[in-house]
């Protein structure tokens, strides 16, 4: 099992309020060998996932990211490390890495922890300009990319509701347009080399 405290304190931190989204999410393979994710929801308290294609752990409250680990491999899911995991290797096992999601994610029932969100912000601005912008989130934190909004350029919010409520500032009706995980990437793990 794959799980470091990053992923720990992401599964149990709030990204979203309005979707319960934690700041982590699961990135699999799908029967048809097709990527795809689902979010970790949390009311800060317990988490869980809602994916109806998965019944015996959809809408199951868990009390740590292990129990919903447990219960994923428990269902015929395998679990591969991903960016947020360390491996340590030998030099005599070096392996081939993969160079796509595909290839890291090969088989139906393969999955990892993820945190790559993407989302796509919209509101009506009050001076002339664009008005949809990408969301970065970090590892604790969400913001504008610097040079949207100027005045929120050194700004890091703790969840994306923060961040609506205070573009109401500077424009009106802020809005989630779309949102999902990036889903391109491979997601390398940090390797340390023994000799």
């Amino acid at each position: 099992m794959y799980i470091s405290d990053q992923a720990r304190n992401s599964a149990f931190k709030t990204l979203w309020k309005e979707e319960d989204l934690s700041y982590l999410a699961i990135l699999y393979c799908d029967a048809n060998g097709d990527i795809g994710y689902t979010p970790i929801k949390t009311d800060n308290t317990l988490i869980y996932i809602k994916h109806e294609e998965w019944p015996k752990i959809d809408d199951v409250r868990f009390k740590s990211l292990e129990s919903l680990l447990d219960a994923l491999e428990a269902n015929g899911f395998k679990q591969v490390p991903g960016e947020m995991d360390s491996l340590e290797l030998t030099w005599s096992s070096y392996p081939d890495l993969p160079t796509t999601l595909q290839e890291q994610l090969n088989e139906p029932g393969m999955f990892m922890l993820d945190r790559l969100y993407k989302f796509q912000f919209q509101f009506n601005r009050h001076a002339p300009g664009p008005s949809a912008f990408p969301i970065s989130v970090d590892d604790d934190s969400v913001y504008l990319r610097k040079g949207l909004i100027s005045a929120m350029d050194e700004i890091r919010f703790a969840d994306i509701d923060s961040l609506i409520k205070a573009s109401a500032t500077y424009g009106d009706n802020g809005r989630i347009l779309d949102w999902n995980i990036n889903n391109s990437l491979v997601r390398t793990p940090k390797i340390t080399w023994q000799h």
